[in-house]
């Protein structure tokens, strides 16, 4: 009788044991439940406030600027409330600032068309040398010429560049030209500096009329021999 009551004992003992067990295991259950259920929730409302922190720091600019600073003394000296010493020298910031207004505003009526930009340029001479030497028998002579020619214009810096471009256009043109017109002088014709001035005056004429038959708008200036001999 007393070993049946012993069995019976240590059944309620398992069985108490089983239970205790099972109750372990579903509070264990229950917490880890609890735990995934908290990182659910928390996890994406802790990076929205991460996201939004971040965002916070990135674009806003939590520090005042100069002219918030020079606003704020302004208003603080008129309602008679003390000043600091940061804000005393935003004064003076505030002057500067002001002062680069100024600045900004007279550039900005400072005018900006091409057209008025170039004619405000100074005129310079531009020249064109023609690359190889004229040469050409004298008029009722044995002898021969040989010279070498420059033209000048004076024009501004735009113009310029197209007097260069077409007397480039024109070259092969004007050195018939120049052939035509050394070929009738003769040589008492250039056997003095002002009787050779004459002459590039007589051939620069020529080329701008030549110019002016092919419409071209530029016209020479001056004409140089820088190169004379006759042989």
């Amino acid at each position: 009788m007393n070993d049946a009551d012993d069995f019976d004992d240590l059944d309620d003992e398992e069985d108490e044991a089983e239970k205790e067990k099972i109750k372990a295991a579903e509070q264990k259950a229950k917490r880890k439940a609890r735990l995934l259920m908290s990182a659910l929730i928390g996890g994406p409302a802790m990076i929205i406030a991460v996201l939004f922190i971040g965002s916070h720091i990135l674009f806003t600019d939590s520090s005042p600027s100069a002219v918030d600073i020079s606003k704020a003394y302004e208003l603080r000296k008129q309602s008679g409330m003390s000043v600091s010493a940061a804000l005393r020298g935003a004064e003076l910031l505030g002057d500067d600032l002001k002062g680069a207004d100024a600045d900004n505003a007279t550039s900005d009526n400072l005018p900006t068309d091409n057209a008025s930009a170039e004619n405000m340029m100074p005129d310079e001479y531009q020249y064109f040398s023609f690359v190889l030497a004229f040469t050409t028998n004298l008029k009722n002579s044995n002898k021969m010429v040989s010279v070498e020619i420059a033209c000048a214009k004076l024009a501004k810096y735009i113009e310029g560049d197209n007097f260069l471009l077409e007397m480039t256009d024109m070259e092969p043109a004007f050195r018939s030209v120049i052939l035509g017109h050394l070929g009738e002088f003769k040589e008492d014709d250039l056997d003095t500096v002002p009787k050779r001035e004459a002459a590039t005056e007589i051939l620069r004429l020529a080329l701008n009329e030549e110019l002016l038959k092919y419409d071209y708008k530029s016209q020479i200036d001056s004409l140089y021999f820088t190169s004379f001999r006759i042989f």
